[in-house]
């Protein structure tokens, strides 16, 4: 009876915290334990093909360590990307903690913060702050409903969000790949655990193996992504970071900000990194 309620208790404490259930989980990386191997990729992960601009970093973190930072060049196109692959599935739920550097400039078309795609092709779903403003949409590229072009679906649930600066966001996206030859996919997103976007009936990808967006495809990879673009270059020298991604079959939620103090670092002043004293 005691090994039952303790149980019970530690399931509990789990959902309370927003964890993935154990039999949901794609994976889970809060970079803690990541590593950068000679070419400059970060381990697990495809990339970045441009470790100048994104790597990881002790200096800023949601929980633990250690997160990656992305460094916006002036005059450049954003900040490179990179790929986690996985088993592929009709429908992921994608959590990650995302923060600005203060001062930053939206790119006045869209600043991309993550990725979800079948490992080559289409249909992409492209999860951005969108125009100037710093409100969250997402923009699926390549979809049957949208004549294989590409389609925005902005907040349509209660008062849209506006991102600032300086913070962390807990950012969940939700993506159901419809049922071939029927309109039954999804889009959804929260903002710190707010439903703030949520779309249904929606037709992705093709009837026929042979459509651009096939009936076969998948989602098989999550990414990073730090571009800025289509209209301007970045203005100036600026930053944004990325902890604690999870994938998952079933909702993710957010999660208290933890601190196991595996990598921690005393500075020279003797503070321990990532805390005020």
């Amino acid at each position: 009876m005691r090994s039952r309620a303790c149980a019970a208790v530690l399931a509990l404490a789990a959902a309370l915290a927003g964890r993935p259930a154990a039999a949901g989980v794609v994976f889970e990386d809060d970079f803690e334990r990541s590593t950068t191997t000679a070419d400059g990729y970060v381990s697990e992960w495809d990339g970045p093909p441009n470790p100048a601009v994104m790597y990881l970093t002790q200096g800023t973190a949601h929980s633990g360590g250690q997160a990656v930072e992305l460094r916006y060049l002036p005059g450049s196109s954003g900040a490179s990307f990179m790929y986690r692959h996985f088993a592929g599935q009709d429908r992921v739920y994608h959590r990650w903690y995302q923060k600005w550097s203060p001062g930053f400039v939206w790119e006045p078309s869209s600043t991309k913060m993550t990725i979800l795609r079948p490992r080559g092709g289409y249909p992409q779903f492209y999860p951005e702050v969108l125009w100037a403003n710093g409100q969250l949409a997402i923009q699926a590229q390549v979809i049957a409903e949208a004549g294989w072009d590409a389609r925005n679906f902005y907040q349509n649930q209660g008062t849209p969000i506006a991102f600032l600066p300086g913070r962390w966001y807990c950012i969940e996206v939700y993506v159901k790949l419809n049922t071939p030859g029927a309109a039954d996919g999804e889009l959804a997103a929260w903002i710190d655990g707010e439903l703030k976007l949520s779309y249904t009936g929606r037709e992705f990808r093709g009837d026929e193996p042979t459509d651009p967006a096939p009936s076969t495809a998948q989602i098989q990879a999550v990414a990073v992504s730090g571009h800025y673009g289509g209209l301007t270059p970045v203005p100036e020298l600026q930053f944004s970071w990325q902890d604690d991604h999870a994938v998952s079959t079933e909702r993710i939620g957010c999660r208290p900000v933890s601190d196991d103090f595996e990598r921690s670092e005393t500075t020279e002043w003797g503070t321990i990194r990532g805390w005020d004293g």
